[in-house]
């Protein structure tokens, strides 16, 4: 089936369309087609898992912001604030009963005083422990518990 275009002697016959033609330009159509659609695929996957990472990174920031501050609460915990003051006491005796002996020119065995702060210190421990004051006036700084 041909068809004529032009008028009279000079008119040209032209062809229907080859079906090879068409399956070119479809193939072509659907190919890069098809890897405009795959890049805009990859490329909005790329921009969740940027996104996604971000927020990753933000929730890891707060998670150890808060397990600082746990870990300071509980060493804050630890922390008896009468065994605290018992040793700072027994330092300030030590250092009153026995400011003779630290001479820095004269090496001194330790002195005899230092081993009986020793004993009440760990005394005072064991009552802090416990939870019992029988006695103890550590934490006023007035002496020795009993």
């Amino acid at each position: 089936m041909t068809s004529q275009v032009g008028y009279g002697s000079k008119a040209i016959e032209l062809e229907p369309p080859h079906l090879a033609l068409f399956s070119y330009n479809l193939w072509n159509s659907l190919f890069y087609g098809g890897l405009l659609v795959a890049g805009y695929v990859l490329s909005v996957r790329g921009e969740r898992t940027r996104v996604l990472l971000r927020e990753a990174a933000i929730a890891r920031g707060r998670t150890e912001a808060l397990l600082g501050e746990l870990q300071l609460q509980m060493l804050q915990a630890q922390i008896d604030p009468t065994l605290l003051l018992a040793a700072l006491d027994e330092v300030q005796s030590r250092l009153r009963c026995c400011s003779a002996a630290l001479d820095p020119q004269r090496p001194v065995a330790p002195p005899k005083c230092w081993r009986q702060s020793r004993h009440s210190l760990s005394i005072r421990a064991e009552h802090s422990r416990s939870g019992t004051r029988r006695g103890c006036a550590a934490v006023a700084g007035l002496g020795v518990c009993s």
